[in-house]
């Protein structure tokens, strides 16, 4: 039986050097989870603002700190070491390329740009010379379930585990933590890289405070409930259970192998053996089986992706896949929208025409 862990959190503010100075971009409904944030991951907001007309004088007077309106115009001239975009408004779905300019001067003066939703959020409907999915490895999607700290630190196990057969991921997004189209990315995100491509995927979505409908265009306003059944053409399948209606914040994905079931979550892991011994386990924060819905499961895990964008040796960045993540993910947006399976070859070919 392999060792059983049980560490403490990497998020101690009090056990941390500050790593200097950030800007955010936050509704007034998110201060709390600013704050939090940016105590647990030891930074220091120096400016905010907010996507609402008017409401940025009220966002950086919580904060503390200079108010600024426009956040290309941050984006572009801030001497913050990152800026976090917790509420992106409209930016992304310009179609004059200055949103693409500033990320282009942000990257240039070594300004790192993260976001909680994806940039941009969507493949299709852009203008000639607007940012479109260029802007993608520019802009930091945070936080990822792939590589949050009990995936990193469970990289052995994978590896002796091998290809998953299954997988089943739950993701439930908090108010201001995150819209369904978030939890769809980071999904999607995951089985791109445990899995690869699918043949085809099969969704169902319940739209906040409706019925099954088309849906929205943009990840940006999906809200609501998600789930998906996903083939493979190998004998290999997976599911998908996602929100953003659940009240708080939880992550979970279980996947299965000839050598057993591995489970990981927001606080740890468990690999259980075919013959039901538990092989090995992870808890972090000293979790207790009761307690795997912390209300504070979304501020550590938007802290640590912080600690990490900001680390001298971050972690992996796969935003080079983005282009791939998002295709799954329109091809899901689409199956709701026909009420059938869809491949994602058949948005490839539509890309190929927009």
């Amino acid at each position: 039986m392999g060792k059983l862990m049980s560490l403490p959190s990497a998020s101690n503010p009090a056990e941390s050097p500050s790593l200097g100075p950030v800007a955010v971009w936050a509704e007034p409904g998110q201060v709390d989870l600013v704050r939090s944030v940016a105590q647990l991951a030891a930074v220091t907001i120096t400016a905010a603002g907010a996507p609402s007309r008017g409401q940025t004088g009220a966002v950086a007077k919580e904060l503390g700190c200079a108010g600024h309106d426009d956040l290309r115009s941050l984006i572009a001239t801030t001497e913050a070491r990152a800026v976090l975009i917790f509420a992106p408004g409209d930016f992304g779905l310009g179609r004059d390329g200055s949103d693409l300019e500033a990320i282009q001067s942000a990257a240039a003066r070594g300004v790192r740009v993260a976001s909680l939703e994806p940039i941009p959020a969507t493949l299709f409907g852009q203008g000639e010379s607007s940012p479109g999915p260029a802007i993608h490895p520019m802009v930091t999607f945070m936080p990822r379930l792939r590589t949050a700290r009990p995936f990193r630190e469970a990289g052995e196990i994978l590896s002796q585990i091998g290809p998953p057969r299954t997988l089943s991921v739950e993701a439930w997004n908090a108010a201001g933590a995150g819209s369904l189209g978030a939890a769809m990315y980071g999904a999607m995100d995951l089985l791109s890289w445990l899995m690869g491509e699918p043949r085809q995927i099969d969704a169902v979505l319940l739209p906040a405070g409706g019925s099954p409908g088309r849906g929205p265009e943009s990840l940006r306003d999906l809200h609501g409930d998600l789930t998906a059944v996903i083939r493979f053409d190998d004998a290999r399948a997976a599911t998908m259970v996602l929100s953003d209606q659940g009240g708080r914040w939880s992550r979970a994905a279980t996947l299965t192998s000839p050598q057993g079931r591995f489970r990981v979550f927001d606080d740890g892991f468990e690999w259980i053996g075919p013959d039901g011994r538990k092989l090995d386990e992870l808890r972090l924060n000293e979790a207790r089986r009761g307690e795997l819905n912390d209300p504070r499961h979304a501020q550590r895990a938007i802290a640590q992706a912080v600690k990490d964008l900001l680390s001298p040796s971050p972690a992996e960045a796969p935003e080079s896949t983005a282009d791939g993540v998002m295709v799954l993910c329109e091809t899901a947006l689409l199956s709701a929208r026909t009420s059938q399976a869809e491949s994602p070859e058949s948005i490839r070919r539509m890309l190929e025409v927009v």
